[in-house]
């Protein structure tokens, strides 16, 4: 019986969303893992070693859960560049008011 996963997303609290993010895509390959190849992704994701749980894992996982991850890397990636970009933004905005009040008192 395939995983709900729309259901286990539900189930994960507030607070551990962004863990819940990093593990899903790993999931159905641990699933089909041996103990060893568990307790391993279990010693780098606690070292946050990234770089390793990718290595490990990425061999075992299906092109098609590879393509999943793939495009959500991509996607995370240009939200990220997004808030970044909205947050220069914001912080010049805030700047250039500041600046114009200041200047505005002064006069």
């Amino acid at each position: 019986m395939p995983l709900d996963w729309s259901a286990l997303e539900d189930v994960a609290v507030k607070e551990s969303k962004d863990l819940w993010l990093i593990l899903k895509p790993f999931l159905p390959a641990l699933a089909r893992s041996g103990q060893d190849i568990v307790d391993g992704f279990a010693r780098h994701l606690l070292d946050k070693d990234w770089a390793a749980v990718d290595q490990l894992m990425y061999q075992r996982m299906t092109p098609e859960e590879r393509r999943a991850l793939e495009d959500e890397v991509l996607a995370a990636a240009r939200d990220a560049a997004a808030a970044r970009f909205d947050r220069i933004r914001l912080e010049k905005d805030i700047a250039f008011k500041l600046l114009l009040n200041l200047v505005l008192k002064l006069l």
